[in-house]
């Protein structure tokens, strides 16, 4: 996790060394991402989102959130500004989306797929959250944007969005994890107050966070190298292999 407070240190270390930085920065820069967060007011933002669309104007959205004292002081925001600051440094700035695959240390397959292993036949989601779409990555696709940030010439000082070109629906989502692991319940839809206590989340659904992929593709040559249910396989089989403590 990158912190503000660091990118001076590393602009620093690099002077005179390198002449690209790449920073590792998140969708969750975009003012759709504070309406989610219901940290922002107003209408839904148009969808996908392009990196050229507003940034929150709220700074720090995890402080409103049960979090360690690192997240609290997590900023994206103030790490592209910091990173841009340099001239002598240009900066590569990769807006990331949500990352999954094996290594995830969020674990984001987890609280479907336990429900799967646990071989229940139903999984009630919330209504607004079934149809809720928000941009993933796979991770190694994501690495491979990384790598092109790095060593493609037209990468310099550009800013792009990271993400798989299709952005399924919440519920698609367990679909396909169900699938790779060979779970045949059924994804039920629930009005919000029926939603089991462990599964509600104290966000607005009808904001969307679908980003436009349209920039590194054409660019840098980006694509994903890795099909999307072999993704889900290899992920699904770590998970299973290396399930959380808690």
């Amino acid at each position: 996790m990158a912190l503000a407070s660091s990118v001076p240190a590393a602009v620093r270390a690099l002077a005179g060394l390198a002449t690209r930085l790449v920073v590792a920065s998140s969708a969750d820069v975009y003012r759709a991402f504070g309406l989610v967060q219901r940290i922002e007011s107003g209408a839904p933002q148009p969808m996908p989102v392009g990196e050229d669309s507003p940034l929150r104007t709220t700074l720090y959205p995890y402080r409103t959130m049960q979090a360690d004292d690192r997240t609290r002081e997590y900023e994206k925001i103030d790490v592209e500004r910091e990173a841009q600051s340099n001239r002598d440094l240009q900066a590569t700035i990769l807006r990331l989306p949500a990352v999954y695959g094996p290594g995830d240390y969020q674990h984001r397959l987890w609280p479907y797929l336990s429900r799967m292993l646990d071989s229940l036949p139903a999984i009630p989601i919330d209504e607004g959250l079934a149809g809720w779409r928000s941009t993933r990555g796979y991770v190694d696709d994501v690495v491979e944007a990384l790598v092109l940030a790095a060593v493609h010439p037209a990468a310099a000082g550009r800013i792009y969005n990271v993400g798989e070109r299709d952005t399924l629906t919440e519920r698609a989502w367990i679909e396909r994890i169900a699938s790779a692991a060979g779970w045949s319940g059924r994804v039920v839809s629930v009005e919000p107050q029926h939603v089991p206590p462990s599964l509600r989340l104290p966000f607005d659904w009808q904001h969307h966070l679908v980003v436009d992929t349209t920039r590194i593709r054409r660019e840098l040559g980006y694509a994903e190298r890795i099909d999307p249910i072999t993704a889900m396989t290899r992920t699904v089989k770590w998970e299973r292999a290396n399930p959380p403590a808690q």
